[in-house]
């Protein structure tokens, strides 16, 4: 029996030490092939960069059942120093836009089955803000919401108990990407300080698995763990992420001299 009760205690920890969908191994994700619209764009045309982008251009990203598609045009507005973007959502003969605040590297992950994806962009530039929404479709209905609410909470009050300094916006907001689809109802976010921010740990993360389309928080993970469980699909440059001790030793990563006021 002196065996029997450490065996027990080994299978008691390898059930509860990682969360339920796998723990330390790669995740086999629900997803799409992740698209970058930008990258669709016609060789010898610039992604939008002037009000009037190349009007009339747009491209593309197809369901995986092909039955459904999001469209992406080539020209925006500005008005009153604000960036207002619309795209659509095609379901069969009917077209619905979204409107985003932002139309730099938007990113594109649909769920396996086509009910719904997940789209990121940025509102400002390569490093910062951006924002994942989510679109569902149900039936012939769409609607497109931001479920990412509570893991930017969440983040920003986990960097506040750590004692993680941000000096010029002590709060501010993290860059929200997808990772991928759990299932149709389930999602993987990260939430990372601002790559280039003026906070300690800058382009540290946290990667959280969401129900939707609440953005209801059902299991946190930490950065070496989602480097692992993600690899290959972790967007951005979150794979390249330094320090994955920043949250356990927070005194470690005070950013560069030239990055410190």
């Amino acid at each position: 029996m002196r065996l029997f009760h450490p065996i027990l205690a080994l299978l008691f920890l390898s059930l509860f030490a990682f969360p339920r969908y796998g723990g330390s191994s790669e995740v086999q994700l629900f997803s799409g092939r992740a698209v970058s619209v930008q990258d669709l764009w016609p060789p010898n045309l610039s992604w939008p960069s002037e009000p009037t982008g190349a009007k009339g251009k747009s491209v593309a990203v197809p369901s995986p059942n092909g039955k459904k598609k999001l469209i992406f045009p080539g020209d925006w507005v500005e008005n009153d120093d604000t960036v207002a973007y619309t795209f659509f959502a095609v379901v069969g003969q009917h077209q619905y836009p979204i409107y985003i605040d932002g139309y730099l590297n938007p990113l594109v992950i649909w769920a396996k089955d086509s009910s719904g994806v997940l789209i990121s962009f940025s509102d400002a530039g390569a490093n910062c803000c951006y924002e994942t929404k989510l679109i569902s479709f149900n039936g012939e209905h769409v609607d497109a919401i931001d479920p990412t609410a509570q893991v930017a909470h969440d983040f920003i009050s986990y960097r506040d108990k750590l004692g993680i300094k941000c000096r010029a916006w002590p709060h501010e907001y993290p860059n929200l990407f997808p990772i991928g689809w759990l299932d149709r109802s389930h999602a993987f976010i990260a939430a990372e300080t601002v790559h280039h921010s003026n906070c300690d740990c800058w382009g540290s993360f946290r990667a959280y698995e969401i129900e939707l389309p609440s953005g209801r928080i059902v299991e946190t993970i930490n950065q070496p763990l989602a480097k692992k469980m993600f690899d290959g699909n972790l967007p951005w440059h979150l794979s390249e992420a330094s320090n994955d001790d920043w949250d356990t030793n927070p005194k470690s990563c005070r950013p560069p001299d030239n990055q410190t006021p």
